[in-house]
């Protein structure tokens, strides 16, 4: 586990999740320097960590102050719902993200006996194929409640087309007090 300061953080379950042999290698500061000089591109280790103290945070800021909905965009194996759980009142967490990648979080959860909260809802979609505005709403998303929309490394993924449908769709179903995070 890291230990540098302004390296660490307290996303336990990424570590729970890595395979045995990432695990290994980053309980060694040499190995995992060298593992990241070698196979990691420049950057990018430090570009993950600086992005997720930025947005942490902010998603326990919109905890705390009860927002109604946080919608995550390309969730991937996000685990936000999950570990700040206990700062969450009823904010109704929405991930969004392809099926298989949904398929997949779900089974590793499960096999490493991660709970699921009962205010996470999953919304499979392929981004660039279907419409939001047709995903959300049967997910019980409610228009103009105040939101936090999260978009973290998905934009990169998705056409230009689906990227102004995506935005489009959030510019017309945000009310008062609606926060975007990129």
């Amino acid at each position: 586990m890291e230990t540098r300061e302004g390296y660490k953080g307290d996303d336990s379950i990424a570590y729970i999740l890595v395979p045995g042999f990432i695990r290994l290698v980053l309980r060694f500061p040499r190995i995992c320097h060298l593992y990241h000089k070698l196979f990691a591109p420049k950057g990018i280790y430090e570009y993950v960590i600086a992005r997720t103290n930025y947005i942490d945070p902010v998603f326990m800021d919109v905890l705390e102050k009860g927002f109604d909905q946080i919608v995550i965009f390309g969730a991937g194996f996000d685990s936000r719902a999950q570990r700040f759980d206990h700062l969450n009142k009823s904010t109704r967490i929405f991930e969004l993200d392809a099926p298989i990648t949904q398929e997949e979080k779900l089974k590793a959860f499960e096999e490493k006996n991660i709970m699921i909260p009962e205010n996470l809802v999953f919304v499979p979609i392929n981004f660039n194929k279907e419409r939001l505005a047709e995903k959300l709403p049967n997910a019980r998303f409610e228009e103009g409640r105040k939101s936090l929309f999260l978009l973290e490394g998905v934009t990169m993924y998705l056409s230009h087309a689906a990227i102004e449908s995506t935005f489009g769709y959030i510019r017309d179903v945000s009310g008062r007090g609606v926060v975007g995070c990129p």
